[in-house]
């Protein structure tokens, strides 16, 4: 018999179910715990008050020692289980907002009592220990509506704060308000003109520079309170502070850290916030510092100090020796026989030098190069001088260090070391304003006082002992960034070689000056921004915002001043926002105001016009009459702007005022008028829009010549755009089996190129060759299909005349293709013929090479060429990285 298969039985019945063999993941039900601990003697002074749960008809331990509290959620509703040591077990269903008392539990903020009243459950709360554990949003929502529920305390959530944007208006009004709150709060000092500063200050400059002095007097220590925070006294007697904008704790006073003197010098342009400045410089100069004057005497201006010129290394002259004059020993055997005679010289040469190299080092000290590491690479120790700190060791000269300056120690030590404090005032400004400094500094002071322009360390390196020598130091922005590099102290990742290189350092940031004023102050309105964060890297005793336009966005732009003024506590964004900005915002405007009136000095031309002597305006009107090129060229332009001016009026309301709208949106909706200002008075002013933008036009023979090109190629465009259109309608023509009024649109491009097609005339329009191309071969074959169609002169020869248009209009790329070859060939065959005559195998161009150098005696020029490769190599990879 034969084997039969073993089928497994099914269950039939109808008592028994269909068994399921899938494996199913169980569902595992987990419940997470939070353990709550009543007080004890450290927190039962922390008590806050009393929050409700809920309801349970359960009866609460009268003592207990430690409680695990679930969360369980039955039919919508929270249900709080609580097992007290282990063995009772209470069930509350929470009344309350569910996250808040998930919160309660969840963070281990406080300690708890449970008390029950009837069937409502409450509980005691007490902070479990202070200070709080690391805040973050959450916690803070759950300590907020814990002290709003018992003290009573509202908050203001963050996210109800709208952006809004500053207008003109509004501007002027903070500034009018900002000027009468400080004319009233302040009552400044005499004025007393320095005998070294030539002009005599106008009444407004003398207040400004009055104020400015009295922002650097020395601001008197005072233990304040930080104004996000506020005492609360508890029913315990403990004093705690609490904060209602970061939900915050403290049991220890939290005080506000040492003011900075400085603040915003904003005068409006024109107005001569250059020679206030100086005369602050002047008036208050630091206590070692005595600034003389003279009739004769001036600033002297240091433009950048001697760079050092490093010696190139010279080889030793009893080891020079020219590979010509040697000759090849007789037992020297040619290990190939097509080595030149010059190769086997030169390795003779190279064994043999290198033998009396090493028997005349033969038990010398090894010299460690490696401790050479100076910022122009070189690791020669003639004139390098060792830091006191890392014992490396640098060029002095390259350094910039001098005996008089004391013990020496390079950049990445000077980072370790206190600041030296420095007499001198530190100026920052954009590169187009730098020698505006520099001539009104040479203008408006007699005084000997020494001026150096920095210029960076790439220019030329100073030592920062130097750098106390002076009386004012003036750099810029593009310095400072460029230098943000160098100040970085995290460690460099681990190379497989030491270093040879030293970073040169940024040495102003090692320097404590004496003022630090910033020139176009708004350059750091963005915290952010690489060069904000440079500059707050500057120490200064006395920090200046120098800018004419405080406000160039909105009013947040403000935070980025006080920012790198370091005026605390509003230097620190949480308060700026909470008790200016946002109260701002929302249109309470007397904190900001009155913030603003302590820290800025602002003069507006309107407030000083009669101090100014500015003459009465007088206004003339001349009419003048437009060219007709003129005339042509205007309505042009004047119609482009036109209908971009009406675009972007349609985004806003017609009743909406300019005065109302912000400086970006005015920006954009005037910039169609502008342009056509421009075009009124030259043709360039408006290339790119009518005009073609690559053309130059300087007179008015110029401009007719550039507008009748622009309409030749409008023209030619349009007659594209006629032509493809009736090619294209005789092509639809077709397809619906109408060949007559096919052939009747294609016989319209036909009397088109007779009338357009001049090859002549360069002036003449032209039709696409590729069009006609398509127009008569289609053409021909509608008059060979369809016989009986109208026929004209030239319908016999339509099908030769497209052949030879085709032939010339390929003729110009087959040209071109044939010219490209013959030069690729001819290319190839001097390479072919080139390597003909190369006899040398790969890898022996060197001795050649170094045959020519010797014997043209360009061994120092070739060492200075490598050492210049590899030190722009090295810099380009350290950039990379």
């Amino acid at each position: 018999m034969g084997r039969t298969k073993a089928v497994p039985v099914k269950f039939a019945s109808k008592n028994v179910s269909s068994l399921d063999t899938s494996k199913k993941s169980r569902a595992r039900s987990v419940t997470r715990s939070f353990t709550v601990f009543p007080p004890n003697n450290i927190n039962a002074d922390y008590y806050l008050g009393n929050i409700w749960l809920g309801i349970s008809n359960n009866v609460l331990p009268q003592e207990w020692q430690k409680c695990k509290v679930s969360f369980i959620n039955n039919d919508d509703t929270l249900h709080l289980k609580m097992e007290f040591d282990g063995s009772i077990v209470v069930l509350i269903c929470v009344s309350d907002d569910e996250d808040f008392i998930k919160g309660l539990f969840q963070f281990k903020l406080f300690a708890m009592k449970f008390n029950n009243m009837e069937d409502k459950i409450s509980v005691e709360l007490h902070i479990a220990e202070l200070p709080l554990p690391k805040i973050n949003k959450s916690i803070s929502q759950v300590i907020r509506i814990v002290f709003a529920r018992i003290f009573n305390i509202e908050f203001c959530e963050v996210g109800q704060i709208k952006e809004h944007k500053t207008c003109l208006e509004e501007i002027d009004s903070l500034y009018q308000h900002v000027s009468a709150i400080r004319n009233k709060s302040i009552s400044l000092p005499e004025y007393v003109q320095h005998p070294s500063l030539k002009p005599q200050l106008r009444s407004y400059q003398q207040n400004a520079v009055s104020w400015m002095k009295l922002k650097e007097q020395p601001l008197t220590t005072s233990e304040e309170l930080h104004p996000l925070y506020q005492p609360l006294c508890l029913s315990t007697k403990k004093v705690i502070y609490y904060s209602k904008y970061l939900g915050d704790v403290q049991d220890e006073k939290p005080l506000m850290s040492q003011r900075q003197t400085g603040g915003i010098l904003a005068d409006e342009m024109g107005l001569g916030k250059t020679v206030e400045v100086l005369a602050c410089i002047l008036s208050n100069p630091m206590a070692s510092m005595e600034v003389t004057g003279s009739n004769s005497a001036s600033p002297k201006i240091i433009r950048r100090p001697p760079k050092r010129e490093r010696q190139p290394t010279t080889c030793d002259s009893k080891y020079h020796c020219s590979p010509k004059k040697l000759k090849v020993p007789e037992d020297w055997v040619k290990l190939s026989s097509r080595k030149s005679s010059v190769r086997v010289a030169l390795e003779c040469f190279y064994e043999s030098a290198l033998e009396e190299m090493v028997i005349s080092n033969r038990g010398l000290p090894k010299l460690d190069q490696n401790k050479v590491q100076c910022i122009c690479g070189d690791t020669d120790m003639v004139g390098s001088i060792m830091c006191v700190n890392c014992l490396k060791y640098q060029h002095s000269k390259c350094m910039g260090f001098r005996a008089k300056y004391g013990e020496y120690r390079c950049p990445k030590c000077w980072t370790e070391q206190p600041l030296l404090e420095s007499k001198a005032t530190l100026i920052i400004c954009p590169t187009t304003l730098q020698t505006q400094w520099c001539d009104e500094i040479c203008k408006h002071i007699s005084a000997s006082m020494k001026v150096l322009v920095y210029e960076g360390s790439k220019a030329a390196s100073i030592y920062p002992a130097k750098l106390k020598d002076y009386d004012l130091v003036l750099t810029t922005y593009q310095v400072l960034q460029a230098e943000l590099y160098f100040t970085e102290t995290k460690q460099a990742p681990a190379l497989r070689r030491e270093q040879r290189y030293l970073c040169p350092g940024c040495p102003l940031t090692l320097i404590k000056w004496w003022r630090l004023c910033i020139d176009e102050a708004q350059t750091v309105e963005i915290p952010t921004a690489m060069i904000s964060v440079m500059v707050k890297k500057l120490f200064a005793c006395h920090r200046w915002a120098i800018t004419g336009t405080p406000i160039t966005r909105d009013i947040f732009g403000f935070y980025g001043l006080i920012d790198y003024l370091q005026l605390s506590p509003y230097s620190d964004l949480e308060t700026w926002n909470h008790l200016l900005y946002y109260p701002h915002s929302q249109g309470n405007n007397e904190p900001l105001y009155t913030y603003l009136a302590e820290i800025m000095w602002r003069s507006a031309k309107y407030d000083v016009v009669g101090q100014i002597n500015i003459p009465k305006q007088t206004l003339n009107e001349y009419i003048i009459e437009f060219s007709a090129v003129e005339k042509f060229y205007y309505r042009r332009e004047h119609e482009l702007c036109t209908n971009q001016f009406l675009d972007k009026l349609k985004n806003y309301s017609g009743e909406v005022l300019l005065s109302s709208l912000d400086r970006s949106s005015i920006r954009k909706i005037m910039a169609p008028l502008l342009s056509i200002r421009q075009a009124c008075n030259h043709p360039n002013t408006a290339r790119g829009r009518y005009l073609g933008a690559s053309k130059s036009v300087k007179s008015m023979e110029g401009l007719l010549d550039a507008l009748i090109e622009k309409n030749n190629t409008d023209s030619e465009e349009n007659l594209r755009i006629v032509v493809s259109a009736l090619n294209g309608l005789a092509g639809i023509y077709l397809l619906l089996q109408n060949p007559l009024e096919a052939t009747e649109h294609y016989r319209q491009v036909m009397q088109l190129a007779a009338r357009f097609n001049n090859e002549e005339d360069k002036k003449q329009l032209t039709i696409d060759k590729l069009q006609l191309i398509h127009t008569m071969h289609n053409l021909a074959e509608i008059i060979e299909t369809y016989p009986n169609m109208p026929p004209t002169l030239r319908d016999q020869q339509l099908r030769q005349d497209c052949l030879n248009l085709q032939e010339k209009y390929l003729e110009k790329y087959i040209t071109q293709s044939s010219r490209a070859y013959y030069e690729t060939d001819a290319l190839m065959n001097t390479v072919w013929k080139l390597e003909e005559k190369y006899i040398l195998e790969t890898g022996e161009w060197y001795t050649r090479l170094t045959h020519w150098v010797i014997r043209n005696q360009y061994e120092v020029e070739l060492q200075k060429r490598i050492t210049s490769s590899l030190t722009t190599e090295s810099s380009n990879t350290k950039k990379l990285k």
